[in-house]
């Protein structure tokens, strides 16, 4: 699993910029993932890792592949002031993830890590899907957002998922 992390990372890394800090968000996403993997004493963190590297694969295909639309895409959400999917869906009539799901499915990648690009939040039904979504949540409240003294991302994602995944703010702090 690491080892087709590393791969995924060297090939995109070339591209851009912007598509290198996409990849560094995969690798922090897959890092929490793992970290929370081990602290719930699953018996295979490196697959939550591997779900965390492919959570953003839809958004990496794009920014790889389509920079002008991710240009208008990342346009939508600073000046419109819209949510991701709707910015994603308004640009590409799709979203990000209906994409990553699509080629994870053509790759033949492990259904664990297509449901970890499908999770929904909290609300996923498996266990897998709900560390992935709240791994990538976290990476981006911690790492994407812009600075906010009046907002706590940290204690946005938290609030989401303490009660689904019995997490405290230790732990989180732990997992960062």
């Amino acid at each position: 699993h690491l080892a087709a992390s590393l791969l995924v990372f060297e090939h995109y890394r070339k591209r851009s910029p912007g598509l290198k800090e996409l990849m560094l968000l995969s690798l922090l996403t897959a890092s929490h993932a793992r970290e929370l993997a081990m602290l719930r004493n699953l018996p295979d963190p490196e697959e939550a890792h591997l779900c965390g590297m492919f959570r953003n694969l839809g958004e990496v295909l794009i920014a790889g592949y389509f920079p002008r639309e991710y240009a208008r895409i990342l346009q939508h959400l600073e000046l419109k002031n819209k949510g991701e999917s709707i910015a994603c869906f308004e640009v590409l009539g799709f979203r990000y993830e209906e994409l990553g799901e699509a080629m994870a499915k053509h790759w033949g990648m492990p259904e664990s890590v297509i449901i970890g690009i499908r999770a929904d939040g909290a609300l996923s039904s498996s266990e897998i899907g709900v560390i992935t979504s709240f791994s990538h949540e976290l990476t981006a409240a911690v790492y994407r957002r812009e600075f906010d003294a009046k907002r706590d991302g940290v204690a946005e994602v938290l609030a989401r998922y303490a009660k689904r995944l019995s997490i405290t703010r230790d732990e989180v702090a732990q997992i960062l």
